[in-house]
């Protein structure tokens, strides 16, 4: 048995899967999310021993020859549930959600059989001649053409949960601890990749390219081994990065403005006095909910003002703020004693990487370049 380059790309990718597989398992924090993410890096990683039965010659031993490795429609559903219990770290599995594996389970049960049948004889021929009369091939083809079908499913769903949860923390949250999960988009973006790649090898293969090639296939199981690196390693760094505190009900649909005593622009000149003269946005912790009780209205009301009259989402209305005040105070000759650190967390800001982020998304530089450029006026 001879390892190729390709071999060890893939077994590499496997090793790393099995070690940060292993570390989300024993992990203490939020184990419904990170039990999941252990098991689509462990489907991706069986996923992966399927190429190695061909190029390593495991195919034509007697043991390996059929081996029951029908999991192409687990990966789907997981991917899908991992990003739902992210974004809902209090959700837990519901016995129905076990349904989402029963075309696995089918399949599966299918390859079993036929796995059975084959093992009564060592003849490799004899072998294939059982497996047609099974049908196997032919259920293979119907197991692919679903598995492009059910990543376009549960790639819809999954994106819709990481766009509502991202909608919800604009909408609600000025807290910049809250994970914004922007690798899960990265996963989403891999996992199309490897499903558009999956859609043009079965088509290449139905005019005849895999009876001379199997490159296609290689660059196919290349992907997942990235996949695995890349989830394996993203998911575990931030296997804690959950918000405990997170409450969906806190974003409340504005369908009860119309009952409201005050005005909209009441209410907007209440929301504007909170932030300019209360200066509510040094709370590192404000949210919406917060700052309608500050004010009395409801949340409702105070999200819609925001959005529609203000013309802002709450997250960017509340860091327009505090960068201002940082401008303002980096610029003052007064506040010169105090780190650029110092004054971003009495403008509000709880951790140094959110307040440069927002900072140079906020003015397109660094507060060092921000400083330079107003000593050179």
């Amino acid at each position: 048995m001879q390892i190729t380059l390709f071999d060890l790309l893939v077994i590499i990718g496997i090793s790393q899967g099995l070690f940060t597989s292993y570390l989300l398992l024993l992990s203490k924090e939020f184990k419904h999310r990170n039990r999941l993410l252990a098991l689509v890096v462990i489907t991706f990683i069986l996923l992966s021993c399927k190429i190695l039965l061909h190029t390593l010659g495991l195919w034509n031993t007697h043991t390996f020859r059929y081996f029951p490795l029908a999991l192409d429609l687990a990966i789907q559903p997981l991917v899908y549930l991992f990003i739902y219990a992210s974004v809902n770290p209090h959700a837990r599995l519901r016995p129905q959600q076990l349904l989402h594996f029963i075309p696995m389970l089918v399949f599966l049960v299918h390859a079993t059989i036929v796995y059975g049948k084959v093992l009564s004889t060592p003849v490799m021929s004899e072998k294939d001649l059982i497996a047609d009369a099974l049908h196997f091939n032919n259920v293979k083809s119907v197991e692919d053409f679903l598995s492009v079908l059910s990543a376009w499913i549960y790639g819809i769903l999954s994106y819709g949960s990481i766009r509502n949860y991202s909608k919800w923390l604009n909408n609600n949250i000025a807290d910049m601890t809250y994970p914004t999960y922007s690798w899960l988009r990265n996963v989403l973006i891999l996992f199309g990749f490897l499903m558009l790649t999956l859609t043009i090898n079965l088509a290449l293969d139905s005019f005849g390219f895999g009876l001379y090639n199997f490159y296609h296939w290689q660059l196919f199981y290349l992907i997942i081994a990235v996949i695995i690196y890349y989830v394996g390693i993203q998911g575990y760094y931030s296997r804690q990065a959950a918000p405990l505190t997170v409450q969906k009900n806190e974003s409340i649909a504005p369908a009860n403005i119309s009952y409201e005593a005050e005005s909209i622009n009441q209410v907007k000149e209440k929301i504007l006095d909170a932030l300019e003269k209360k200066k509510l946005y040094r709370d590192p912790e404000i949210s919406l909910v917060k700052l309608s009780e500050k004010i009395g209205t409801s949340p409702g009301t105070t999200s819609y003002v925001i959005n529609t009259i203000i013309g802002k989402n709450f997250r960017n209305l509340i860091n327009d703020y505090r960068i201002d005040e940082v401008k303002a105070k980096i610029s003052d000759p007064n506040f010169r004693h105090l780190s650029i650190l110092g004054i971003a967390l009495d403008c509000g800001f709880n951790s140094e990487a959110s307040f440069y982020r927002v900072f140079k998304k906020t003015t397109g530089m660094s507060p060092k370049e921000f400083i330079d450029n107003r000593n050179d006026n």
